[in-house]
């Protein structure tokens, strides 16, 4: 690979220069079998003098045969300078040996001499295209790096005709942190790796993918294709992205989203075309993941919100707009209460209220529910001590207070020592502590998420599976999780009256978790007639509107 890229005039000048390089050393070689010859010059010191002035002459021109024909000028130099000691030598027997020795040195010289500098600039060109290949290319797919994949695209559309388009794909790991942190950053590489090398796989030869960054990568489509083949396309490259990884004799399932942009119609630019594929791109994972979408205008109303949403979500905590609330569960069999529930709530100053299924996963994706998480912790331990008092002055019963733990907080390498000290500073009874996790905690490796949970246990707490039903559990994981209860979801409960067949699944799973050794708590409960239901089932506990609305700790 050569540093610069070659034009024609660039080779027309090239071969120029060798051509010319040619006639003069033919024309100094010439001169010299005539002085070696003595038909001019019968002087020897001027004969000494022509000879030297000649030799430096041809290595002159031996030079720059090698520096401007590179391997081809390399070969011609070795022709004409083997042609230059060959005719040394038959000089040397048949007319002076002094000249013809001379000749014979000096074309030794100058044979060695373009032999090392051919050499040299060889290794000088070895090192120079590794460089240019490290500032072209991603070092750990080899595939094109961010740079080169937009300078491609420039180059496209700077020689762009009318009838000229292309797609751009961006494509984006769905999770892949999770590998990283849990699996380590090699493993991580390695998932990279494997991902590329299927993808390139199902992805056409005239198409080129390219690494922008981290997780995520670009595709560039040229031609005009309609919508359904390229979304056949993409499809094919979803499905082997989504290849379960095997990674010390376990498969792990990764999935990927997809935003499209095409040229002209959706950008002029680059950047633009890039832009919008990348907010395609996001859209689709803010929608759930494992999506493939088209840009359209109003994503980027969309995304304003959203980067309004990020933006206000980050400093929320700081201006002390989050605060709890607290909603109460009763005992099924004779209504006495059991706990509560602490729920986050926000009130933006910019926003007005925001609700949590609206900023929980965004504060999961960008990082922030580390911060929100240890601040519900705290608070709600905090308010223990109220609770507490309350209790003391009503009834000696031993109420608890259930959190909601995120994924990411369970994933977090810090999180178990936090919770100790916020158990040791607020006095905190860990037999009175509920977390409460999803079924999401399934796509953790099971090993980690068994040792998380078990640690929590360790300390006291109590462990229920909230929104049990609407997930990716199974009865194996179950008796393999330290759980404590689970919590039946909401949409079960209502299907209790609304849609009695559906409804009659919540029998048979509060008998499997009695089976288990757990406690069933059953969300949403708003009427007589579904309390009456769950209790006839054996159901443990309830929690819902029937009981009481969710309000702050002033108010228990």
């Amino acid at each position: 690979m050569d540093i610069y890229k070659s034009t024609n005039q660039e080779k027309k000048a090239g071969l120029v220069s060798l051509v010319l390089c040619i006639f003069f050393f033919f024309i100094v070689f010439v001169t010299q079998v005539i002085i070696s010859t003595k038909i001019i010059f019968n002087s020897f010191n001027i004969h000494s003098i022509f000879l030297g002035c000649l030799s430096q002459l041809q290595l002159l021109i031996s030079v720059m045969l090698v520096i401007k024909g590179g391997n081809k000028g390399y070969k011609l130099e070795v022709i004409l300078n083997s042609l230059s000691i060959f005719a040394s030598i038959i000089l040397t027997v048949s007319f002076d040996f002094t000249c013809a020795i001379q000749i014979f040195i000096s074309s030794m010289l100058i044979f060695m001499s373009c032999i090392l500098l051919y050499h040299h600039m060889n290794t000088i060109q070895s090192t120079a295209d590794a460089m240019y290949k490290k500032a072209i290319t991603d070092d750990l797919t080899g595939l094109v790096n961010h740079k080169n994949f937009v300078l491609n695209i420039d180059d496209i559309i700077k020689q762009a005709s009318n009838d000229t388009a292309f797609s751009i794909v961006f494509i984006d790991i769905d999770n892949f942190k999770r590998i990283n942190d849990t699996l380590g950053h090699q493993v991580g590489d390695n998932f990279l790796i494997e991902t590329v090398r299927n993808m390139l796989k199902v992805i056409s030869p005239g198409d080129t993918l390219g690494r922008m960054g981290g997780d995520e990568f670009a595709l560039l489509v040229p031609g005009n294709q309609n919508d359904t083949d390229l979304y056949r396309y993409v499809h094919r490259i979803s499905e082997v992205v989504a290849v379960p990884f095997l990674c010390q004799n376990k498969e792990y399932n990764v999935t990927a989203s997809f935003g499209i942009a095409r040229f002209p119609k959706d950008g002029r630019t680059a950047s633009d075309v890039i832009h919008q594929a990348d907010m395609a791109m996001y859209r689709a994972k803010s929608l759930g993941k494992n999506k493939i979408l088209f840009f359209d205008d109003q994503m980027q109303n969309a995304l304003e919100k959203r980067m309004q949403l990020e933006n206000a979500l980050q400093k929320a905590l700081g201006k002390n707009e989050m605060y709890l609330e607290y909603q109460p569960q009763y005992s099924v069999s004779d209504k006495s209460v059991r706990g509560y529930e602490a729920l986050i709530r926000w009130n933006s100053s910019q926003l007005g209220i925001v609700s949590p299924s609206n900023f929980i996963g965004v504060a999961e994706e960008t990082g922030t529910m580390i911060s929100i998480g240890e601040w519900v912790i705290k608070t709600a331990c905090e308010d223990f001590g109220k609770i507490k008092a309350n209790e003391n002055r009503v009834n000696n019963t031993k109420t608890i207070i259930a959190i909601n733990i995120s994924t990411v907080q369970l994933n977090d390498p810090g999180f178990i020592d936090f919770v100790e000290n916020i158990l040791k500073n607020t006095g905190m009874e860990a037999s009175c502590l509920e977390f409460e996790v999803t079924e999401r905690i399934c796509e953790l490796p099971q090993d980690t998420i068994i040792k998380v949970l078990s640690e929590i246990r360790r300390l006291g707490i109590r462990i229920s599976l909230d929104d049990f039903g609407t997930g990716s559990s199974s009865l194996n994981n179950l008796r393999k999780l330290p759980l404590n209860s689970l919590k039946i979801d909401t949409s079960f409960t209502r299907s209790l009256i609304a849609a009695p067949r559906d409804g009659s699944l919540i029998k048979p799973l509060i008998e499997m978790a009695h089976d288990l050794k757990l406690q069933v708590i059953a969300e949403g409960v708003e009427k007589v007639e579904e309390l009456e239901l769950l209790k006839s089932y054996g159901c443990d506990f309830a929690q819902g509107f029937l009981f009481g609305h969710s309000g702050p700790i002033n108010k228990l």
